[in-house]
């Protein structure tokens, strides 16, 4: 298997494994900014950021830490 292809599986194992966790306890991870919280991956650079909106999470972004935070607030 090509390391681009692992590499692409690993990363979507791991927002899925995120995802479960997020979905089990939205609150258990901390705000960033107003009502954005950010929930790690384990084993990658990643954060999953996201909001709680009566009976469903959403989404925002899935950021990695090297890139400028700024960019994250026209989302």
């Amino acid at each position: 298997m090509k390391i681009s292809v692992r590499m692409g599986l690993e990363f979507a194992i791991e927002v899925d494994k995120t995802l479960e966790h997020v979905a089990l306890n939205p609150n258990q991870f901390p705000l960033i900014r107003g009502e954005i919280r950010r929930a790690l991956l384990r084993r990658l650079p990643y954060g999953l950021y996201y909001l709680i909106e009566e009976n469903r999470v959403v989404i925002v972004a899935v950021f990695h830490f090297k890139r400028d935070p700024t960019l994250l607030e026209d989302r």
